[in-house]
């Protein structure tokens, strides 16, 4: 369930940023995302610094925490692999409703799994 404050917030946000001049490195950011219906056309995205497309993240999860949306910030806070690396450092408050969300995520997407006799015997084991 979406929060109209929130997203409002979100888009005011989003368009102080549209058409700034951002030297060196930047981000492109989908403004509806995906998952919520958005595309790759030139008038869905914005360039945004690293910290800006944080920002971002951080705002459309406030709004929708949802499993997208929550997925999304959690990977932008924990994004590693070849081409970037980020040590974003979030305020205990934050870091503990986002590991919730997660937790709540994960386990919502596994719980018809673990009706599976065969799937929850062997990661009992495993665990043993």
């Amino acid at each position: 369930m979406k929060s109209q404050l929130q997203y409002n917030r979100y888009l005011k946000f989003i368009d102080s940023l549209k058409g700034q001049a951002i030297d060196g490195y930047c981000e492109m950011h989908h403004i509806v995302p995906k998952s919520l219906g958005g595309d790759n056309s030139k008038s869905n995205l914005v360039k945004l610094t690293a910290r800006q497309h944080y920002i971002a993240h951080w705002m459309l999860w406030k709004a929708y925490k949802s499993k997208e949306m929550t997925a999304a910030f959690f990977a932008m806070c924990n994004m590693n692999n070849q081409h970037q690396h980020r040590k974003f450092f979030l305020n205990s408050k934050i870091y503990e409703q986002l590991k919730i969300a997660v937790s709540e995520t994960v386990s919502e997407s596994t719980k018809d799994l673990w009706n599976d006799p065969s799937y929850r015997d062997k990661h009992i084991a495993s665990n043993l």
